[in-house]
């Protein structure tokens, strides 16, 4: 049973991968699906290696690349996923860091960034993980708010620490929301439109508060 999609581009009828999966995320491009086993299957895109395949250009049907997985998350063209023992791997488009490996390159198989992961979320270009120990951490493309109070290196191709106390995290394109550990909302990033909810136009590079519990 499918029982969540995610994605940031996702504006189409998703197609299930089949029986007996728990999650699925998709950018609209390429889509990433876990079975309560722990294997992982992609399809889609992989002009990047962002299913994890290999070479091949475009997959149109379900294809392992792993098992012993418990989450999984699609960015715009990379891909990354946890195990039980917290490691923390990604594959696909890391030009921008979205790698998090130290390097700016293209890796079509499965990369090992670390340990001690609870969690990870992938953005169009970047990437947020937190820690065990509700830190937070990112890498990836630079441009509104990844690295808090300025834009340089435009690129980070290695986690940093962000912050810390955060519980949840989701990142879509150039913005960023998160549940501390005291239940508070907050969000920072692109807002020329209102994308943050805190009543302002303003883009911020630090996190500010949206709400309470």
């Amino acid at each position: 049973t499918l029982l969540r999609v995610n994605g940031n581009y996702f504006n189409s009828p998703f197609e299930p991968f089949g029986n007996g999966f728990t999650y699925a995320t998709s950018t609209g491009l390429h889509s990433v699906a876990i079975k309560s086993d722990g294997s992982i299957w992609t399809k889609g895109n992989n002009d990047s290696g962002q299913l994890g395949v290999g070479s091949m250009p475009y997959v149109f049907e379900p294809l392992l690349i792993g098992t012993g997985y418990t989450q999984i998350s699609a960015g715009g063209a990379h891909s990354v996923a946890l195990k039980p023992d917290g490691s923390l791997w990604a594959w696909g488009d890391g030009r921008m860091g979205s790698l998090g490996n130290g390097k700016l390159e293209v890796s079509s198989n499965p990369v090992l960034l670390g340990s001690g992961y609870a969690t990870v979320f992938a953005g169009d270009r970047d990437v947020f993980a937190i820690q065990s120990d509700n830190s937070l951490w990112a890498w990836g493309f630079n441009y509104y708010g990844l690295k808090q109070g300025n834009t340089s290196p435009y690129f980070v191709s290695q986690p940093f620490q962000h912050s810390s106390d955060f519980k949840e995290v989701a990142t879509a394109y150039n913005r960023t929301f998160g549940i501390k550990t005291d239940g508070t909302l907050w969000a920072w990033g692109w807002n020329e439109k209102g994308q943050l909810g805190d009543g302002t136009l303003t883009s911020t590079f630090e996190p500010v508060l949206i709400g309470q519990g």
